[in-house]
This record gives C-alpha cells, sequence and structure tokens, in this order.
C-alpha cells in the first residue's frame, strides 16, 4: 500500500513539474493531466491530485473541466475532514522517506493539507482566507496566493450557475493580478454568457495584450464581431425610419466592438453631416479612409477606386456645406479654407471651385477668381453659367486696367469677355470706348455696330458712331469718354452651389448684372 501512494505522489511530482515548469522542465499542461490521472487512480481519496488536475485544466483553457475537477476536489475535501485520521500516516511515511528529492512533500503536505481544510471552512461560511495572504505561503505554494480564494470561490458560483457572483469574484482576482490571462478568459466567456458585449470586448482587448496568439481570441472575436452586424443592421433599420439619432447610436456600439470596420465610421460619418454635426462627420470619414489605406498596404483589404472615392466625395460635400455656411455669415476666409478642403479631396468637383470664386470675388481677389473658373472651364468645357461669370470678371478686371489708363490690358480683359460671352452689348461699347481712346476707329466703329446689332434703341451707342462716320450728331457724346474711377466691389449675399444632392442654394450674379444693364 506505502509503495502504491508513493508511486502516486511520485506522478504527482512529475505533474507539477511540468505545469509550474520546475526544474526547468517545458510547460505542458496536458502532459501534466496524464500523470494526474495517473495519481488519481493509484490513490483516488487523496484531494490534491484532483485540485492539481483541475489547475492543470485550467492552464489549457479547458474551464469546464476544470470546474468538474475542481469541485470534486472540494467534495474529497469534505471526505477528507471528515475522517481526517484516515490513511495519515501513511502519507506520512511517503512524505519521510521522499523529503530529499521530492518537493512538494518535504515539510509541505502538512501545509497543504491544512491549506485545503481552511479553504474548505471558508467555501461553507464564506470568510476571508487570510492565511492566503501570507507571503511565506505564497513563494512556498504556486497556486495559494492572494487571489487563490476568490479564484475558486468563481468556479463554485459557476457550477452553481451565479455568474454574475462569480464575475464578482473573478473582478477581484484581476484586481490583484492584473496579468492573470486565465481568469480575464474566463470573465470574458461569463459576460458573454451573459451578453454584456461591450464588457466582452474590452476582455478581448486585454487578452490580446496579454498574448496575441491565444486560441480563444477568435471565438471571442467571432462573438464581438456577430453582435456588431447585429447592431450595424438596426442602424440601417433605423436610418430607413429617418430616426437618424437612434442609427448614430448603433453604429456607435458596433463601432465599440468593431473597431477595425470602415464601413461604420463611413456610415457614421454621413449621418452625422445630415445633423449639422459636421466636426464629428469629417473626424468620422477621415478615419474611414486611415483605414482602407492602412488596410491596402497591409494586403488586407481589397477596395475598388469607386467606393474609395465615394468616401472622399461624401468628404469634399462636408467641406462644401461648411464653407457655405461660413460664406452666409461673410466669413469669406473661413469658407476659402473649408472649400479648399472639398478640392483636396476631390479636385474634379466643379462646385468647389465655383463656390471658392464667390468668395474670392467678394474678398476683392477678381484674379483668384478668375483662376477658379478658368479650372471649372477646364473641367467642363460647356458650362455656360460659368462662361457668363468668367465674362463678367474679366470684363471687372478690364475696367480696373482702364481707370489706371493701362488700354492695351483693358482690351485684352474686354476680348476675354466678349469671347465668353458675346451677348452682352455693355462689353461691346466699353470695348468701343477703350479703342476710341487708343484710336483704333475701325475697331470701335465695328463694336458699336455690334452694339447696335444686340441694342438697336442704344442711345449712346448711335451718338458715338454718327460723330466717327459723319452722321447727326447727339447732344452729350463727347468724342473721348472721360476715364472710370473703379468702385469697390459691394459685398453680396451670393447663394452658392452644393454638391451631390444637397438641397442648397445656386449661384446667379449673371442675372443681375444683366438686369443693371
Amino acid at each position: 500500500m506505502n509503495q502504491v501512494i508513493h508511486q502516486s505522489f511520485e506522478n504527482n511530482e512529475k505533474g507539477l513539474n511540468l505545469l509550474f515548469n520546475k526544474d526547468k522542465l517545458e510547460k505542458n499542461p496536458t502532459k501534466a493531466q496524464s500523470f494526474f490521472s495517473k495519481s488519481i487512480l493509484l490513490h483516488p481519496k487523496e484531494p490534491i491530485f484532483y485540485w492539481h488536475k483541475a489547475e492543470s485544466f485550467l492552464e489549457s483553457g479547458e474551464l469546464t473541466c476544470s470546474i468538474i475537477f475542481f469541485k470534486i476536489a472540494i467534495q474529497k475535501i469534505r471526505e477528507f475532514n471528515s475522517t481526517e485520521n484516515e490513511g495519515f500516516l501513511d502519507k506520512i511515511q511517503v512524505k519521510i522517506k521522499s523529503e530529499k528529492d521530492n518537493l512538494y512533500l518535504n515539510m509541505r503536505y502538512e501545509k497543504i493539507r491544512r491549506s485545503f481544510k481552511k479553504f474548505s471552512v471558508c467555501l461553507r461560511h464564506e470568510l476571508e482566507p487570510t492565511f492566503c495572504a501570507d507571503p511565506n505561503a505564497s513563494r512556498e505554494l504556486n497556486f495559494l496566493k492572494v487571489n487563490f480564494y476568490y479564484n475558486h470561490r468563481a468556479f463554485a458560483n459557476i457550477g452553481l450557475k451565479n455568474y454574475e457572483d462569480a464575475i464578482e469574484n473573478i473582478c477581484l482576482v484581476v484586481l490583484h493580478c492584473p496579468n492573470y490571462l486565465n481568469a480575464i478568459i474566463l470573465r470574458a466567456r461569463l459576460y458573454m454568457r451573459l451578453e454584456k458585449f461591450d464588457f466582452v470586448n474590452i476582455d478581448l482587448e486585454r487578452i490580446v495584450e496579454l498574448d496575441s496568439k491565444h486560441f480563444v481570441i477568435k471565438e471571442l472575436r467571432d462573438f464581438v464581431i456577430r453582435v456588431a452586424v447585429n447592431y450595424k443592421n438596426i442602424a440601417s433599420h433605423m436610418m430607413l425610419k429617418g430616426n437618424v439619432g437612434m442609427a448614430i447610436f448603433y453604429l456607435s456600439h458596433a463601432i465599440e466592438l468593431d473597431k477595425n470596420d470602415w464601413t461604420l465610421y463611413f456610415k457614421r460619418g454621413v449621418l452625422f453631416s445630415e445633423l449639422g454635426q459636421f466636426d464629428s462627420s469629417i473626424i468620422d470619414l477621415r478615419k474611414a479612409l486611415d483605414d482602407i489605406s492602412a488596410k491596402k498596404l497591409d494586403g488586407t483589404l481589397e477596395i475598388t477606386p469607386e467606393r474609395e472615392q465615394n468616401v472622399w466625395d461624401h468628404l469634399g460635400s462636408v467641406y462644401n456645406q461648411m464653407g457655405i455656411i461660413c460664406f452666409k455669415k461673410k466669413k469669406y476666409e473661413d469658407a476659402v479654407y473649408n472649400f479648399t478642403g472639398g478640392i483636396k479631396c476631390n479636385p474634379c468637383i466643379t462646385t468647389l471651385y465655383k463656390n471658392r470664386a464667390d468668395c474670392f470675388y467678394n474678398l476683392n481677389e477678381i484674379k483668384l477668381a478668375l483662376k477658379d473658373l478658368n479650372q471649372v472651364l477646364s473641367i467642363e468645357d460647356e458650362d455656360q453659367e460659368t462662361k457668363t461669370k468668367l465674362a463678367t470678371y474679366n470684363f471687372i478686371l478690364g475696367e480696373e486696367f482702364f481707370s489706371t489708363g493701362d488700354y492695351i490690358k483693358c482690351i485684352e480683359k474686354y476680348n476675354l469677355a466678349v469671347k465668353l460671352n458675346g451677348s452682352e452689348t455693355k462689353y461691346f461699347f466699353e470695348r468701343a470706348r477703350c479703342h476710341h481712346i487708343m484710336e483704333n476707329i475701325e475697331e470701335c466703329i465695328a463694336d458699336l455696330k455690334q452694339v447696335l446689332k444686340l441694342h438697336p434703341n442704344n442711345v449712346d451707342a448711335v451718338g458715338m458712331l454718327n460723330r466717327l462716320i459723319g452722321g447727326k450728331p447727339l447732344d452729350n457724346i463727347l468724342p473721348f469718354p472721360p476715364q472710370k474711377v473703379l468702385k469697390k466691389i459691394e459685398e453680396k449675399q451670393e447663394n452658392l452651389i452644393t454638391f451631390p444632392s444637397i438641397s442648397l442654394l445656386g449661384v446667379n450674379r449673371v442675372k443681375k448684372s444683366k438686369e443693371k444693364s
């Protein structure tokens, strides 16, 4: 009998060496389980063998088996307490014989026995196991630490299906030992059972930090992603119902669970823009673009250029809306900044150039406005509205050169205005005046005839033409008209153009210039 007991403790020692990496052996919980099983087979009444086997299952992540053997160990402890002296002399003899070779049977078996006995008392009376706080005991016994009691109370509560209490116990374990990976895994699984999705995700992130290759990560991540997809579907349903606020709420929950899905940021960014929360919208849309770029670099995402450009277009639309708001408040510098941000998102959207040109016009930066409008024509060469506006701006510059006496540049600008909009009589008449001053009589007569062709009753044109060709002169028509003084451009509340499918106002200064003429 003594030989059998001795062999059982030898197997137990071998298992402990593999479980706790003693004697510089490679840690192998699975192989340790086989030695503990042999010990149980040889000496089934010894509770420590069941306890150690439970610890080995816990180390390998087999929580169900671990719970079973912890329960058996507790039951064996109770049986051991009821027959405390039965077989004890045999164990003492084994301990003395193996004193030099066996780590756990050299004056420590008695400490283990007392610890088990105290633990069973604590379990029955729900007392704090103060003996576990003894630093000497913690050093001598690997599994008797400050978190000893709470760890195994958690398993007892799991067996009783008191999951909330079990989580509370595990939280205390993690509080004392923040890097205790198995406790965090167990808590995450309990959160899964209770469907506390956000807490599962928090524990998942911690597990990844501690061991990025742990097998449980895939299980937890799949669970979290399934929940995130469910939140995304609910958000889509809310969007169809027109409940933008609730859609954002569910998308935010989905993002908390799955931060790697760029489509969630994109959808929430679009919804923020609909609510006028442009700063939040820009943050989300840029986060989506950053994720796309990062995943394209590491090869984890295949996305069509059209889908990626769609995100850029929405970001440009947000900048456009912000620019329009600034324009209406006459904050033209801020409006230019926002329209420029939109142009960087998509340089091919003409609306942004048109709107920025209107801002430059109100800032009296006519040359910059002309540059933007020319850019529009380089993209859409048949945009008649832009041609009309561009003609107006060139005419304004021509008037400025006229007032300073630079008639050559004045003629150049008038020529551009006429080329872009040949139906405006004012352009021909003012060019005729400039030709008259430069004594280009033939060109002056040709322009005056064109004015009369467009507007036969133009009194000024008739008077100048009669004087030049020898007809009956009219009163108040001088051969050399006085130079004009360019008036400061008045600030106007102009209506801007938006894109895409954004119901806002459009630009139409040309009609105003026609009404004045």
